[in-house]
């Protein structure tokens, strides 16, 4: 059985390898490294909402494309940079992509 393209939903989760959380001009980013599930994604971080500001905000970075777009299914490292101005908890971030890897903690700079 040969696999076809596949259609990826208009964002998915990716694996994060790396990250590290800096500050530049009173703004907060998100660096990160890891493999994506296909070439040419944006990507996006989704925080968690909470009525109040907590010790590390929950986020999830995923890599969209738009909806019902066909791309070949293959694995891609990337690295990329995403503001999160706005979402950082009072210490910090904690940062997943793939549901079933494990949470990076990343303290808030100074």
């Amino acid at each position: 059985m040969v696999a076809g393209p596949a259609v990826i939903r208009a964002c998915s989760p990716v694996t994060v390898k790396t990250a590290e959380l800096v500050r530049r001009g009173g703004a907060a980013f998100l660096k990160v490294t890891g493999v994506a599930p296909s070439k040419g994604l944006t990507f996006e971080v989704r925080p968690v909402v909470y009525v109040m500001q907590p010790d590390f905000w929950q986020m999830s970075l995923v890599g969209c494309t738009p909806t019902g777009t066909i791309v070949a299914a293959v694995r891609t490292p990337f690295a990329a940079e995403v503001n999160v101005y706005g979402s950082v908890g009072r210490k910090g971030i904690d940062v997943t992509g793939d549901p079933a890897e494990k949470t990076i903690r990343l303290n808030a700079p100074s």
